[in-house]
């Protein structure tokens, strides 16, 4: 999965304007990317781009990428890049009035401007655009939706990592420490598996930190390495989309 957004940036357009409704979807998408904690936060021709690092100092991997594609709503092409600040994008997200909210790069920073109020965001290099080809991967079993994330979200609580329960080729389950059961996606399914043992079971670790009101599951390979994608509506016609690498728990 390429995922390198540190490179030398590309000449980045100077100004934007954005209706208050597109203006608030995309900061709203910055403060879920920020669950990530991602090194930096990234448009590229209106996609939103970041990758969520190891879940320790020592853990140089990327993890996952997440993606929001824009485009439906912006109606144009933004490219900027931005510092995960949490504390700033609060702020951004103040901005009110009837107007548009304008946006320019100066001095190492977005200035944005709506009717009654202003912020500031940190800017940083967008990478190249080879970085951002979608991977191929090949899909297992079928998609799985229809549950209730919010029942989902309960059953998790605060783990980040959680095992998923895979049966032939189809993702069932899912399980945390705690729980004396794991949560099965399909109803009535779980009287059918409990004297089943699962052909595979994969750890995630960072994947089920965004949670939206609906919310779809798909199980893949991609270079030999099994990736999970969640996908999370968050604001008019934009999804959230995770992409995971997991790993394969020994013994199970």
């Amino acid at each position: 999965m390429s995922t390198n957004i540190t490179t030398a940036s590309p000449a980045l357009a100077q100004e934007y304007s954005l209706s208050q409704a597109a203006y608030h979807a995309l900061i709203h998408g910055f403060d879920m990317a920020l669950k990530f904690n991602p090194l930096q936060l990234v448009m590229k021709d209106s996609v939103l781009l970041a990758s969520a690092p190891g879940t320790s100092k020592l853990d140089t991997r990327i993890l996952a990428v997440i993606q929001a594609d824009y485009n439906p709503l912006i109606g144009q092409k933004i490219t900027l890049g931005i510092a995960p600040d949490k504390a700033a994008i609060k702020k951004a997200k103040a901005i009110r009035g009837g107007g548009d909210v304008h946006v320019s790069l100066k001095g190492g920073q977005y200035h944005l401007h709506g009717d009654h109020s202003g912020s500031c965001l940190k800017a940083m290099p967008v990478a190249d655009a080879v970085y951002f080809t979608e991977p191929i991967i090949t899909w297992i079993g079928s998609e799985v939706a229809g549950y209730d994330p919010k029942n989902l979200k309960e059953f998790i609580g605060n783990h980040s990592s959680v095992q998923l329960a895979v049966y032939g080729d189809q993702l069932e389950q899912i399980g945390v420490e705690g729980q004396d059961a794991p949560y099965t996606f399909t109803a009535g399914m779980a009287a059918r598996l409990v004297d089943r043992r699962p052909n595979l079971v994969l750890k995630s670790q960072v994947a089920f930190r965004c949670m939206g009101s609906k919310q779809s599951l798909r199980l893949g390979k991609l270079d030999g390495q099994y990736v999970l994608r969640v996908t999370n509506p968050i604001d008019m016609g934009v999804d959230l989309v995770v992409t995971e690498h997991l790993e394969i728990v020994p013994g199970c």
